[in-house]
């Protein structure tokens, strides 16, 4: 089951409900519900979630989050939202698509000192191997891998999506998540 493109824009926020979930596990939610509740925001877009979470199916997941009273939905209806569409997800088109996208120098990203991405690098990696023990080996690569700090961004989801799921570094998971993003400007 696929959403519609017209909801790719569609944002979800936790309800208290999510948010208890989130906290204190209440409600049996599986790890990849859990996984997936924890990243809505009340900012990110369906397309934006689409992107992060590649290769799970989000529009059953979405859908079971947002009957069980996790979610909401700002905008369109929520039986749209879960329809059963033809339409594959597809990012957000830009409204006046003849006209080139113009990215003034001041929108682009900035880039940050490499001493400090070494130093956010280091932190994620050694809390990663800390908390994570061997199953920290794949993250980590990404993690070294990452050469800038948009392909860190890119790895700083999982990161934290490990740390929050791992029991030993859970109370400590929002801690090293400010940090990061202190560190790197997110």
């Amino acid at each position: 089951m696929s959403l519609p493109l017209e909801l790719s824009n569609t944002v979800f926020a936790k309800t208290a409900k999510g948010q208890e979930e989130v906290d204190l596990r209440n409600h049996g939610l599986s790890p990849r519900l859990r996984r997936v509740l924890i990243l809505i925001d009340g900012a990110r877009t369906i397309y934006m979630l689409t992107t992060m979470l590649a290769g799970l199916e989000l529009a059953p997941m979405l859908r079971e989050l947002s009957l069980g009273g996790f979610i909401t939905a700002n905008g369109p209806d929520l039986a749209a939202a879960f329809a059963i569409s033809a339409k594959p997800m597809q990012p957000p088109v830009p409204q006046a698509t003849r006209d080139p996208i113009i990215v003034e120098p001041a929108l682009a990203p900035q880039a940050i000192d490499p001493v400090r991405l070494e130093q956010v690098k280091r932190l994620m990696s050694d809390s990663a191997r800390e908390f994570l023990g061997l199953m920290a080996s794949s993250l980590v690569a990404d993690i070294d891998a990452a050469a800038d700090s948009v392909r860190l961004k890119a790895v700083v989801g999982r990161w934290n999506m490990a740390l929050r799921e791992s029991r030993k570094a859970a109370p400590y998971a929002d801690e090293y998540m400010t940090a990061v993003k202190t560190l790197i400007h997110l």
